[in-house]
């Protein structure tokens, strides 16, 4: 137990407005931390590193030193097998230092010091350093106590004295918060059954509460869940980035992956409650027993269909290190929904996504403006999902707390790229045509009604061949188009059974509109006059006519809007068309 940053500050504050001039004469030296403490009178059991006193004639007290000594000695053992160092030592104290340099564990009533200070009320330990200041990096301290403290304190406080083995990058006291979170989780590492830190809930259940601020205890959540994924050996890491990192950055050195990723990962976690996804690990109900969690809103999805623009599911701020979660129950009339969010540079999205009649899984949103869901496709035909936000900054201003939801009736692909091919004989000439090619399509921005447009994207290129015979005269001519020079269009109808009709059109360009429409597919026609004529309107009639007459329901896609074939004869003429297209990516129309 040490005393709050806050609360150190303020006192600070006040001592600087009350202080009196300096007397003439230095004032007199307080009295020591230990004045008083050991020596006659006093009783010891020594393990290694550490020596517990007692009071001789209080045999409780003597009790209590004999009982937790076996405590000491496996705490000290743990901690500095994962530490790789000691506690300073109080060997050349000029105070009463036991009369060796190992940590002091003094049991009186009270657990009033050498100064007669008490711990405060409902303080069962405290480590305090000789200097009398909260805390004092690469310099001893001990530990005092009431004789009701038990092991799982013992462990907390002796921590602290080995965190006293580090320096600190700052004044200590900006660390304090966190130097109680990962003791807290260093006594729970040795006596993992005692569950004394289950007291401290705040870290789980008030998630828009910044960690590590109002309560370092409550903070030990966090140590916690590090070690369960990177092992305990991160313990370590977090006490040598505070001597070389300003506290709370000292985080992004020590955690592998940085903070941003660990914040992700760790809000999910906290959701903490059944259904509680099993995909991604346990979490601390599994881990440890500890069945605290936050709340969550809860919408079902249904209530903002024929909405025309997006809806906000929250509002105001996210402050540094909280969290906010939000639950979507999702009926079958749903057919499509988009979840839309704004991360920026520290905030987090995470979510648990459950399919309708299958299992949890666990996805990172993080820096994914849009997710899409598609009940045709059945990993995304879900009935519920629980999204777990948080900002993951170490320093003011809070962001904004971003999350909109976007419902339809159905959704299309972002992007349709694939073959085509196609013949045709023109009835006046008798000219034989065919043409295959490649093409890409995105869609086009803009409310569906009962069709949803594509456009070519200038991606792909298309053959084509002119030949035969008619009355004499003969047709020749070959060429390639690049798919800048052709325009494309596509439209899947909305209004037929689903999984059926799209239409499709192609035409041929020198330019882009508004560029000048110019002749690039030219033949030739032979006739027995030896004349010959140039013509190209009949191809590109015949591209474009495809989208006009073509009959759009015997071309198919499948219900996972992946694979779109067709193979179709247009009314009136005789143009055969056969598509391969593949879709990608989802849009909520």
């Amino acid at each position: 137990m040490r005393a709050s940053p806050r609360l150190l500050v303020l006192l600070a504050a006040l001592a600087a407005a009350c202080a009196l001039p300096a007397a003439a004469s230095a004032a007199p030296r307080p009295p020591c931390l230990t004045s008083g403490l050991g020596g006659t009178g006093w009783t010891h059991v020594d393990v290694v590193g550490v020596r517990l006193w007692a009071r001789t004639r209080r045999q409780a007290d003597v009790a209590t030193i004999r009982r937790l000594a076996p405590a000491a000695a496996r705490s000290y053992g743990r901690f500095k097998a994962l530490l790789g160092r000691t506690p300073p030592s109080d060997a050349r104290a000029r105070c009463r230092n036991g009369g060796d340099g190992r940590v002091d564990v003094y049991v009186t009533p009270g657990g009033r010091d050498g100064r007669g200070r008490a711990l405060p009320a409902g303080t069962a330990a405290a480590y305090r350093p000789y200097s009398g200041e909260p805390c004092d990096p690469l310099k001893p301290g001990v530990i005092v106590a009431r004789p009701t403290f038990v092991r799982w304190q013992l462990a907390h406080e002796l921590y602290h004295a080995f965190q006293e083995g580090f320096p600190r990058a700052q004044s200590c006291i900006h660390y304090l918060e966190w130097d109680e979170a990962d003791a807290t989780w260093a006594a729970d590492s040795v006596y993992g059954d005692d569950q004394l830190e289950h007291a401290h809930r705040s870290g789980l259940t008030t998630p828009d509460l910044p960690l590590a601020v109002i309560s370092g205890y409550a903070a030990w959540v966090f140590p916690y869940a590090l070690s369960r994924w990177h092992g305990q050996q991160v313990i370590r890491r977090l006490e040598v980035a505070k001597g070389t990192r300003p506290a709370d950055e000292h985080l992004e050195t020590a955690i592998p992956g940085g903070f941003r990723k660990a914040w992700a990962r760790f809000a999910l976690a906290a959701w903490n409650q059944a259904p509680q996804p099993g995909t991604g690990g346990p979490s601390f109900a599994q881990w440890d027993r500890f069945a605290a969690h936050p709340t969550a809103k809860t919408y079902a999805l249904d209530r903002f269909l024929r909405r025309d623009q997006p809806v906000s599911l929250t509002d105001g701020k996210l402050r540094i290190r909280s969290r906010a979660y939000v639950r979507l129950t999702v009926p079958r009339t749903v057919g499509a929904f988009a979840v839309l969010t704004r991360s920026g540079a520290t905030g987090t999205v995470g979510a648990y996504i459950h399919v309708r009649g299958g299992a949890w899984r666990m996805e990172d949103w993080t820096g994914r403006p849009e997710v899409p869901f598609c009940a045709v496709d059945p990993r995304e035909d879900v009935d519920e999902v629980i999204i777990a936000l948080g900002n993951s900054a170490q320093k003011p201003p809070p962001i904004d707390l971003d999350l909109r939801v976007r419902v339809a009736a159905g959704c299309w692909p972002e992007r349709i790229v694939g073959t085509f091919s196609g013949s045709d004989t023109f009835d006046d000439t008798g000219a034989h045509v065919t043409w295959s090619g490649t093409i890409g399509y995105r869609i086009v921005p803009g409310a569906v009604t009962t069709a949803v447009s594509y456009e070519g994207d200038g991606t792909g290129s298309m053959t084509w061949t002119v030949d035969g015979a008619a009355n004499g005269c003969t047709f020749s001519g070959a060429g390639t188009l690049d798919g800048s020079l052709y325009e494309a269009t596509l439209a899947l109808t909305t209004a037929k059974e689903p999984g059926k009709g799209w239409k499709y059109g192609t035409q041929a360009l020198a330019t882009r509109p508004p560029g000048p429409y110019v002749n690039v597919m030219p033949y030739q026609m032979v006739c027995p006059d030896d004349t010959t004529t140039e013509d190209a309107s009949h191809l590109a009639a015949i591209l474009y006519n495809g989208y006009g007459t073509g009959n759009p329901e015997s071309n198919r896609y499948t219900p996972d809007l992946v694979r779109f074939a067709g193979d179709s004869t247009t009314t009136p003429g005789n143009q055969h068309w056969v598509w391969s297209l593949t879709g990608s990516g989802r849009v909520v129309r």
